[in-house]
């Protein structure tokens, strides 16, 4: 579990559905405000992590080796690939769980962070004078812009692919037969990270990061439940006979 405003905004009941099953042990656990020996013994005592994308999920590399698996929840469209390759490091396995973000302040964000970081008329930017700042000024307004078409592209994409996706989103898998819009070529996702026209938006990849997640949790459980699976299977195997 997380503070906001990155939820899982349906995590009572994917906990309830997880619980039903006599098989799963199932525990909420809220790291922001543990010490780090803490977090360390509570994440080392599971064999599943699940949780939404974000720093807490880097306990993950004190599930048992071989055996244990971290599901990331992360916003359809984002791409932060860091947990699945911290995760192969350490030898746990990790699967991606796509859920839907809320976007309905996703615009305003990016907005007011974009705003902020543009300078007022007259701030300093070098070039020795005025004209070198109003030239960084001019240059960070652009992007200003282009991080502001950004968010309203993401909305619409975010609002075509709910309507059209059947199952799973769009490059997540096959599942489903979603057929909305296909993501740019080369950005394994919607690439927010990427305004058009290139440059780069971190103010996108922030707010974005920071989405409430709604989450199926039909598809939710069916995820866990099909890692739990695996992670009995690697468990036995390293057990022996």
């Amino acid at each position: 579990l997380r503070p906001p405003p990155r939820v899982l905004v349906d995590a009572g009941a994917v906990l309830g559905r997880l619980a039903s099953h006599a098989h799963l042990n199932v525990t909420a656990l809220r790291f922001d405000a543990s010490s780090f020996r803490r977090q360390k013994e509570a994440a080392a005592a599971q064999d599943v992590l699940v949780g939404a994308h974000g720093a807490g999920l880097t306990n993950g590399v004190f599930l048992r080796p071989r055996v244990g698996e971290i599901v990331e929840v992360t916003p359809w469209g984002m791409t932060a690939p860091p947990y699945a390759g911290l995760a192969a490091a350490f030898g746990v396995a990790h699967t991606l769980h796509v859920a839907a973000p809320d976007v309905s302040g996703y615009p305003a964000c990016v907005r007011a962070a974009a705003a902020a970081a543009a300078p007022e008329p007259g701030d300093g930017g070098g070039g020795g004078g005025s004209g070198g700042g109003e030239t960084k000024r001019r240059g960070d307004l652009g992007a200003a812009t282009a991080c502001t078409a950004l968010a309203d592209a993401y909305v619409r994409a975010v609002a075509d692919a709910t309507r059209a996706a059947t199952g799973r989103w769009p490059g997540e898998g096959t599942a489903g037969g979603a057929s909305p819009p296909s993501p740019p070529p080369g950005t394994g996702g919607w690439g927010i990270t990427q305004p058009p026209g290139g440059g780069g938006c971190p103010v996108a990849f922030r707010c974005a990061r920071n989405l409430p997640l709604v989450v199926d949790v039909n598809r939710l459980e069916a995820d866990v439940l099909a890692v739990a699976a695996r992670v009995c299977a690697r468990q036995a195997a390293a057990e022996g006979p």
